[in-house]
């Protein structure tokens, strides 16, 4: 009869499915259809599901096969046998989450790889991250970098990574641009000829270029996440490249915190994080992070990715 066939699969019957995602995770806990006899559960993106040992949850004295670490690569039928005998199968199905796609862009600070990778460390499997970054670059779009005795373009959005960051797709950006906006040079360094990026009209190009620049980023399908990075502090030596610490201090970052407010960007104000303590934190040249300078920007960066997400 109808009656004796459900009392026999409840002998047989899953309750409860579910995979261990490691420490400091809670497990996921699989959906089950006991009409259909399916379980459906999607795990955090990077997760090995090659080898996966659930956990099942039955009736008293049944059991299961098959047992130990399965690949759910596809799906993987589970056959539970009650105490009286009875069996009934469960196809399980297992779907990943999408890794969260994060682009840096940026200067030196970002080129040089240090931060980005220290971030990449922190953000663990479940994250993308895209280096981006490029040497002597400028948010202004007339901006120089040193290229001999003959300047060339400095924008940051003349350089292949600027389209390379966009065909990325990226979910987060994190931006940096502003320090090489700075430059005053006279004479020559390293046999290269020094530029003048900031002028008296630099103050509203810097900030329309760098609106610009966030603005093609969210106007992206992906409608990515804007973080919005303030240059460090720094001070003057002979080897930095005619950037000027005071310009960036007291021009430059109040920009970047208004552009930041106004385009609705998330803002890492790793200036203020670093006046007064450029003994801690800036290396030699006086323009870029040191170790503990390059730690504590991937950090808070960290920080604010997860309150992003």
């Amino acid at each position: 009869s109808v009656y004796d066939s459900v009392v026999r699969d409840a002998f047989a019957q899953l309750n409860a499915f579910s995979v261990d995602n490691g420490a400091n995770r809670a497990a996921t806990a699989g959906v089950i259809d006991q009409t259909a006899n399916t379980v459906s559960l999607t795990l955090p993106a990077g997760t090995d599901i090659t080898a996966l040992t659930p956990t099942l949850s039955l009736e008293p004295g049944a059991s299961y096969t098959p047992t130990g670490a399965q690949n759910f690569t596809k799906p993987v039928t589970y056959t539970i046998t009650g105490a009286n005998g009875s069996t009934r199968a469960y196809t399980v199905t297992v779907n990943q989450l999408p890794r969260v796609k994060v682009a840096c862009v940026g200067d030196s600070l970002t080129a040089q790889e240090v931060y980005p990778k220290q971030l990449e460390e922190f953000l663990g499997d479940g994250y993308e991250v895209g280096h981006f970054g490029v040497n002597s670059t400028t948010a202004q779009k007339d901006g120089l970098k040193e290229n001999g005795d003959n300047p060339a373009s400095g924008a940051y959005i003349n350089h292949p990574q600027y389209q390379q960051s966009l065909d990325f797709k990226p979910d987060i950006v994190l931006l940096t641009l502003g320090s090489n906006d700075s430059k005053q040079g006279v004479g020559s360094q390293s046999g290269h000829k020094l530029v003048t990026n900031w002028k008296a009209d630099s103050p509203q190009n810097y900030e329309r270029d760098l609106k610009a620049l966030v603005k093609s980023y969210q106007d992206l399908d992906t409608h990515p996440t804007i973080i919005l990075a303030t240059s460090p502090s720094g001070y003057a030596t002979p080897g930095n490249w005619a950037a000027r610490p005071e310009i960036v201090n007291a021009e430059i970052t109040p920009i970047q915190r208004k552009v930041a407010a106004d385009m609705g960007c998330f803002l890492v104000d790793f200036n203020k994080m670093t006046q007064g303590k450029e003994s801690t934190y800036i290396g030699g040249d006086g323009l870029h992070p040191n170790t503990a300078g390059y730690q504590l920007l991937a950090h808070e960066v960290y920080k604010c990715v997860q309150g992003v997400q």
